[in-house]
């Protein structure tokens, strides 16, 4: 039961707000006797619900730092390939261009999705950790 709240008076529960059903439940004096058990109201379901995209916010936001730093690491290398393929000699390009434009666009792939990945960080756009891979 993921109890969101409870109303506690003397040391005795009387009243559980439960996200996992959506249901409201009092109890009697002693704690013991379910006296009222109800759906939700819209509030509740509209507070449950901004609790729900806080808790996913919290876990997308965990998650891209966490990617964080390979991605700096799959960045840098992506630029010390970059820098190569720049140094490479138009004639050794030219002889086998496939496995350079092959090259340039793993790089580029890389470096979008890391790109949409800070900007969902960045902006607070945490409704989803999706960077199209």
């Amino acid at each position: 039961m993921a109890v969101s709240e409870s109303r506690v008076i003397d040391g005795i529960t009387r009243a559980v707000w439960d996200d996992d059903t959506s249901t409201y439940t009092e109890y009697s004096a002693n704690g013991q006797t379910v006296t009222l058990t109800r759906a939700y109201t819209a509030v509740e379901s509209a507070l449950k619900a901004e609790r729900d995209a806080r808790a996913t916010a919290g876990t997308n936001s965990a998650t891209l730092r966490a990617q964080a730093q390979s991605a700096i690491d799959e960045l840098l290398a992506d630029r010390a390939q970059l820098a190569t393929l720049a140094a490479t000699a138009n004639a050794t390009i030219n002889g086998a261009p496939a496995a350079y434009v092959k090259g340039v666009g793993v790089a580029l792939d890389h470096a979008d999705k890391r790109l949409v990945q800070v900007i969902r960080l960045v902006a607070g756009l945490l409704g989803t950790t999706n960077s199209g891979s």
